[in-house]
């Protein structure tokens, strides 16, 4: 059980190490975007959005919903759970 979890928290990590990725998990974290809004939102092409978006929602942390021809994002419930959870460590001195 503990490895199932730990290997979860693994890719959940691997995932976010990744400046674009971060940023674009930032622009996420309030609402929904299409791949169109990351493109101009983050500066990136859109197949490096494509590329970065495939990770996130590989690692569980990133959804997807399509309309007609536009796919939205949206971030998942459990990665706001394990960004919760993360916060309330706090590294002593």
């Amino acid at each position: 059980m503990i490895e199932n979890t730990l290997g979860e928290w693994s890719e959940f990590i691997k995932a976010l190490y990744h400046p674009i990725r971060l940023k674009l998990v930032m622009v996420l974290w309030n609402d929904e975007h299409s791949s169109g809004d990351l493109h101009r939102v983050v500066g990136i092409s859109k197949p490096e959005v494509s590329r970065h978006i495939g990770i996130l929602l590989s690692a569980g942390i990133v959804r997807m919903r399509k309309h007609g021809q536009f796919h939205y994002y949206s971030l998942t419930d459990k990665y706001k759970q394990m960004s919760e959870y993360l916060g309330k460590f706090k590294l002593e001195e």
